[in-house]
């Protein structure tokens, strides 16, 4: 998978950080809000579950193509409101539709 484009980004902290697995790097954004990007898959995937780590975050929304281009948009959950515990970190786990597709947004 690649994070392939995003709204806005801060060079220090580039989207491509938000599927690194590295839990000690994130993706700032410079712009208002909403914030967006979007995920390639190299072919098709199966989604079943979107785990996220976020700070400062109050509600997200995915959603999916399966298109060869992300063009076409259909909402896979949301909006759904993130929690603030008071600890930095938010994590999530949302269970969703089992869906094929080929870029997330």
């Amino acid at each position: 998978a690649k994070a392939i484009s995003a709204t806005s980004s801060d060079s220090r902290f580039p989207v491509s950080n938000v599927i690194d697995g590295d839990s000690k790097t994130c993706w700032v954004t410079t712009g208002l809000y909403p914030q967006e990007f979007i995920i390639a898959f190299p072919e098709s995937v199966s989604i079943a579950r979107i785990r996220t780590q976020t700070r400062n975050v109050r509600n997200i929304t995915v959603e999916y193509c399966d298109q060869r281009q992300p063009t076409s948009f259909e909402t896979l959950y949301g909006p759904v409101e993130i929690k603030d515990e008071g600890t930095g970190l938010q994590i999530e786990s949302q269970q969703c539709k089992q869906t094929s597709c080929r870029f997330l947004k």
